[in-house]
Parts: C-alpha cells; structure tokens; sequence
C-alpha cells in the first residue's frame, strides 16, 4: 500500500525557551501519531525528541532553548 499523507502546514512558535509546533493532519485513517525530530541546523543531523507517536495537531518542545538554525520535521 501507499505511504500516509504527510501532515500540512507546519508552524513553529517561539514560547519563552520552548517551540509550539502546529500542523494540519492529513485525511487518513491509518495514521495513528506523529514522531517528531529536531536539528540544530540544517547541515546537522535530526534526533528524534518524542519517544512515541504524538498524536493531535500540536506539540511543545519544552526547555528546546530555540535558535534561528534549528530544524524540525
């Protein structure tokens, strides 16, 4: 079968040292959450900070001390 859609419309909010992150999700019933990465800049490598699929539209990476270089995906 096909991969799922990806989500939409990703956005990233700076609150304090924390970063909302916000999307649209996709119309797929197979879709049970999401893993969320971050990387320090767009030439270092992604890690993955959520240990099991988020599932929703939002999550807050708390303490994530963000920078203008940081990625998430």
């Amino acid at each position: 079968p096909p991969r799922p859609a990806a989500p939409s419309g990703l956005s990233a909010t700076i609150q304090g040292n924390d970063v909302v992150l916000n999307w649209t999700n996709p119309s797929d019933s197979r879709i049970i959450g999401f893993k969320v990465f971050r990387s320090s800049a767009s030439t270092a490598h992604y890690q993955q900070i959520v240990r099991s699929a988020t599932v929703g539209t939002t999550y807050t990476d708390v303490g994530a001390k963000p920078t203008a270089g940081q990625r998430f995906y």
